[in-house]
């Protein structure tokens, strides 16, 4: 069993040698490895609202009405009171010591988390 654990172990290994660095990082206008994902010109109006819209200024989350632990990312200014309290990443990428978001519901696509991550990455502006 000890033989077989240490084959499979050293067999992942040598699948991770080939990954380069670039192959593996978000590139600025690429997303989330060659996905299509078009994370150049990201502003707030254009691509991180509709976002934030779809996902989670939703009726009984984080909408105008609602808004649920009193963020509301309907407006630019709640979405930038999460970003400088340091919750929007974390909760979206579903890290460590965050509450994963939305809530109930499946992780947002690595297209969308990669152009609001740009987005904050950018000084997260009112554009």
């Amino acid at each position: 069993m000890k033989k077989l654990m240490l084959i499979l172990s050293v067999a992942c290994l040598a699948g991770c040698y080939s990954d380069s660095k670039e192959e593996l990082a978000i590139t600025p206008t690429q997303g989330p490895s060659g996905s299509g994902c078009d994370t150049a010109n990201v502003t707030f109006a254009a691509k991180v609202k509709p976002i934030l819209t779809a996902s989670c200024a939703t009726a009984g989350c984080h909408n105008a009405t609602t808004k649920a632990k009193n963020y509301d990312l309907s407006t630019y200014d709640g979405a930038k009171a999460s970003v400088n309290e340091g919750r929007l990443l974390g909760a979206i990428k579903h890290a460590t010591g965050f509450q994963p978001m939305p809530q109930g519901g499946n992780k947002l696509d690595d297209c969308s988390i990669a152009i609001v991550e740009k987005w904050v990455n950018l000084g997260a502006k009112n554009d």
